[in-house]
């Protein structure tokens, strides 16, 4: 799913429609706030998770401690 702006979806559509048909682009005015909201709550969950997981600590010359 790709969202843009509504002002330049329908140009956005008609380059994706051409090489991913499947890919629906929608406008921001299209997607109901709460949805958006709870979106925002699953990747910043998503991120912290990603960011705590993958963190390597490396010395000042660049070696691992």
């Amino acid at each position: 799913m790709l969202v843009t702006s509504s002002n330049i979806r329908p140009f956005v559509h008609g380059i994706v429609e051409r090489f991913r048909a499947q890919t629906p682009v929608l406008s921001q005015g299209e997607i109901n706030p709460r949805a958006a909201e709870d979106c925002k709550q699953h990747l910043a969950a998503v991120a912290g998770a990603t960011n705590r997981r993958h963190r390597t600590i490396v010395s000042p010359r660049g070696k691992p401690p």
